[in-house]
């Protein structure tokens, strides 16, 4: 989901494009939130800023002397070997499950009407937004926090700290979903463009139904969140990978390639992607019950 979010951030120049000249918004192009020709310099910017204001608190004096930042630059290939066998599958689930949700959208996008079922999805996506990256950055402090007790040999508090993230994340997911269902017009708003009264009369009919399954799926991606952030700070990344590329394809993509040409297709489609996204947190919660993870170690 975060991956859907990050996907459609540049939506919004694709739907205005739709909006005016009916011209099919091509799918790649939302999915994977390719550079526009007039991309924003302030977007650029402030990626600029956060990064150089990244490496001034890294190497703040304080910092570099208490862990040798200046002094332990050289190369440890040893070291670097058990990095990489950590970091390569993590970020395989984000590369796996992005392939499949850029597959998702495609289709979607090849579906009757798929000029609105398109836009409908992706302003859905931009909205998910508000639920899914605050409860990103709590399932980050978490795999952190999962990492550091481990190494402590606390396996007990790393439990606990993961189902403490839970509790903030799911009552934060549910609170903002159930907006979603409740105020779908406040968030159609947002986007509203009467340049194109047809392709926005369909969209306003669409999304308001696509923004109920997302309530639905972003309610349990809380447990899909932590828990995959938690076995991930254990080391436990082979596994979260091999779901990522087992699980999406059979449950999400091909159930919508094979309904496309359906009546209401588009809503069948969501009805997928928010069955892939439970079973994914239920796959996570059973493989974090079963405590595998708190005797792994992320480097050692």
């Amino acid at each position: 989901l975060a991956l859907m979010a990050a996907a459609t951030s540049s939506h919004g120049a694709c739907l205005r494009e739709e909006m005016t000249t009916l011209a099919p918004c091509s799918a790649m192009r939302c999915a994977m939130a390719l550079p526009m020709p007039l991309e924003d310099p302030a977007t650029t910017l402030a990626n600029f800023a956060s990064a150089f204001y990244g490496l001034y608190l890294v190497f703040q004096k304080n910092n570099s002397t208490q862990f040798n930042l200046r002094s332990g630059w050289q190369l440890d290939l040893d070291l670097m070997k058990r990095f990489l066998k950590f970091g390569i599958p993590s970020g395989l689930q984000w590369a796996l499950e992005g392939l499949a949700f850029t597959v998702f959208l495609i289709l979607i996008g090849r579906m009757q009407y798929g000029d609105a079922a398109l836009a409908s999805s992706s302003i859905a996506i931009t909205v998910m937004m508000l639920s899914i990256l605050p409860t990103m950055g709590v399932a980050q402090a978490v795999s952190v926090k999962v990492g550091q007790l481990l190494g402590d040999k606390k396996p007990r508090l790393a439990e606990e700290a993961s189902w403490t993230g839970l509790q903030i994340s799911a009552t934060y997911i549910v609170l903002i979903s159930s907006t979603l269902i409740l105020f779908p017009s406040f968030y159609l708003s947002w986007f509203k463009n009467d340049q194109n009264a047809e392709l926005w009369g369909q969209v306003q009919t669409m999304t308001p139904f696509i923004l109920m399954y997302v309530a639905l799926f972003t309610c349990f991606d809380s447990m899909n969140l932590i828990f995959s952030f938690a076995l991930k700070g254990a080391g436990d990344t082979r596994f979260v990978s091999l779901v990522a590329l087992l699980i999406p394809w059979p449950i999400m993509v091909l159930p919508t390639w094979y309904m496309q040409n359906w009546e209401n297709s588009v809503y069948w489609a969501w009805g997928a992607a928010s069955a892939f996204i439970i079973l994914q947190a239920f796959i996570f919660l059973g493989r974090f019950r079963g405590g595998k993870w708190k005797s792994m170690s992320v480097i050692h």
